[in-house]
């Protein structure tokens, strides 16, 4: 249907999801934008950041996105229930792969922020 002729309904529907994700939206352009202006400062920790901050940023739209489009794309490839549901299923795990690496590179800027802070005192 086209954009104007959409009720509020269905604007809701096609929205609500991406509005759903702002908070983590907001969070990654955060991280991102903390990153870029540390960069100088503490290279590393700013580039593991970096990293999740796009990562997670990818990640949210990807997933909405795909939660939204996929089942009717393998639908009209004439895919049957069974493939619907193993495309989903690696949907799913590519999404949470991406998460458990977005997540390590975190850890890993907090535990190496956190050694600077103890050199910085033991100096």
């Amino acid at each position: 249907t086209p954009l104007v002729n959409k009720s509020p309904w269905e604007w809701f529907i096609t929205l609500g999801p991406y509005l759903v994700i702002l908070p983590i939206l907001l969070a990654c352009l955060a991280g991102m934008g903390l990153s870029i202006y540390n960069r100088h400062s503490y290279p590393k920790i700013s580039r593991y950041v970096l990293i999740a901050s796009i990562l997670l940023f990818s990640e949210a739209f990807l997933g909405v996105y795909l939660n939204y489009r996929l089942p009717d794309f393998l639908h009209r490839q004439m895919w049957g229930t069974h493939e619907i549901g193993l495309a989903l299923v690696a949907k799913d795990g590519l999404m949470s792969l991406i998460t458990a690496i977005s997540l390590g590179l975190l850890l890993a800027a907090i535990f190496r922020w956190r050694k600077i802070k103890t050199d910085d005192l033991q100096t």
